[in-house]
């Protein structure tokens, strides 16, 4: 089949690189226009060698180009933001690359990727990490106030226990403390706050603010510590 007139008179037209760079991509032209190229360069004198000489040279150029900005970051953000995803994205483009004879290219985009897609796995596992530690450092600060309470409702009942005897007269308690800050009646208990004043260096030691009794005949039956609140 015979080229078509208007393209033989293009192709005529064109210089030498146009003409080799149609050899060099053969598959991108019909066989007639790249039959044509070929006559055409023998007409101009170009010889086998001469082309060959240069189909080889460019080769060598493709094939240690480096990536374009544009390339590499394409490649970072398949690796470092698609993860697993972007490498369906990053082998299409990788083979593009080997195919067109862009070798360097392409062994540096599969480098790139898996560069950033460390970072990307890295960052992960670093937040994964950081979230467990979080996670823990709450739990063992909170069985520490947990712990910290127990230790203080002991550390105030170890405190009172000497000075609050069940069946001692609130008349004593009266006596000994003072005044009650607070007291109420039921119709068969009696309920009495009281204070220890700030003075008090044992018991503010001791985290109490005072204690509440509760009296039934004017006995103690049972006490609680309050506790001191800033």
């Amino acid at each position: 089949m015979a080229i078509e007139p208007d393209l033989a008179k293009s192709l005529s037209e064109e210089p030498n690189q146009e003409l080799i760079a149609i050899l060099e991509k053969p598959d991108d032209w019909t066989p007639e226009a790249v039959e044509f190229a070929r006559l055409e360069l023998s007409r101009r004198s170009v010889s086998s060698a001469e082309i060959n000489e240069q189909l080889a040279a460019r080769a060598k150029q493709k094939a240690g180009e480096p990536l374009t900005f544009l390339e590499a970051a394409c490649s970072a953000l398949y690796g470092g933001a698609l993860g697993l995803i972007g490498l369906a994205l990053l082998r299409s483009q990788a083979a593009r690359f080997k195919s067109e004879g862009f070798f360097l290219k392409s062994a540096k985009s599969w480098r790139i990727y898996w560069m950033a897609f460390g970072v990307w796995v890295s960052t992960i596992l670093v937040g994964v990490a950081i979230a467990a530690s979080v996670h823990r450092s709450r739990s063992r600060e909170q069985a520490r106030v947990e712990l910290t309470a127990d230790q203080i409702e002991q550390k105030a009942r170890a405190f009172l226990q000497p000075y609050l005897q069940l069946g001692d007269s609130s008349n004593n308690f009266i006596a000994r403390f003072g005044s009650p800050v607070y007291s109420y009646e039921t119709n068969q208990k009696s309920f009495l706050y009281f204070n220890f004043p700030l003075s008090d260096h044992k018991a503010m030691a001791a985290g109490i603010g005072g204690f509440m009794g509760i009296f039934t005949n004017n006995q103690l039956v049972h006490w609680e510590p309050t506790y001191i609140s800033f």
